[in-house]
């Protein structure tokens, strides 16, 4: 069996992601550690710091797109790695690992205000966000619910290009009564590519987040407490 080259070693790296992310974490962390010691937190300085991680890191989240299997972190989140032929032990495993995520994750939000506003203002801020939170979804789900039927579309135009996209508008449950056997494999699996870009979008909104995420200042409630 050949070995890879040197040369396609290299190519396979993704230097250009590993160089954007290294710099936009760096840049980042300088801002947090400059801001409120060094520097005030609206100096030139430390909002530069900041324009600048928020630039590399939406490049590098740009460059992960572009790169596919090659980038330094795979896209294709575990739910998009599912495909027609996934067993169901695979599915429930992945369905378990995402609800223990949005169960840690989707609190902590609301924690923030407590800590970053006067008390008096605490109701509102959460109110505000839970809004917000609840906005954010909907259009979301717009935005997933377009995309998804785009891109089904697009492919069964390619895949199966006899079958007509209003036979299937009834949900996949109904394929196997309204498609022909010989045509089910390849509208499964156009179903399938357009899942996978659907929650191929839901994974770089969550990528994005975590630059608003890592920007918070440290701060513990206790302290807040104790100081009240």
């Amino acid at each position: 069996m050949a070995h890879s080259s040197l040369k396609d070693k290299i190519k396979s790296m993704d230097l250009p992601g590993s160089l954007l992310l290294i710099c936009g974490t760096v840049a980042l962390l300088l801002a947090l550690q400059w801001g409120g010691s060094e520097y005030a937190w609206d100096d030139w300085r430390i909002r530069g710091l900041f324009m600048l991680s928020g630039i590399m890191l939406a490049a590098f989240a740009g460059v992960q797109v572009w790169a596919g299997d090659k980038a330094t972190i795979p896209l294709p989140a575990l739910l998009s790695t599912l495909h027609p032929s996934s067993n169901l032990i695979s599915s429930l495993i992945f369905q378990v690992l995402l609800s223990l995520g949005i169960g840690l994750g989707s609190q902590n939000s609301t924690l923030v205000p407590q800590v970053a506003v006067q008390k008096e203002d605490v109701v509102i801020a959460i109110s505000s966000l839970t809004f917000v939170q609840a906005l954010s979804s909907s259009v979301s789900l717009v935005i997933g619910q377009s995309v998804f039927h785009n891109r089904l579309v697009e492919n069964l135009r390619v895949s199966a290009p006899s079958i007509d996209p209003s036979m299937v508008e009834k949900g996949v449950t109904m394929l196997r009564d309204t498609i022909p056997p010989e045509m089910l494999a390849d509208v499964l699996g156009a179903f399938s590519r357009a899942i996978t870009d659907t929650f191929h979008v839901a994974v770089v909104m969550c990528a994005f987040s975590l630059v608003g995420s890592a920007s918070l200042r440290w701060k513990s409630i206790r302290e807040k407490t104790v100081e009240e």
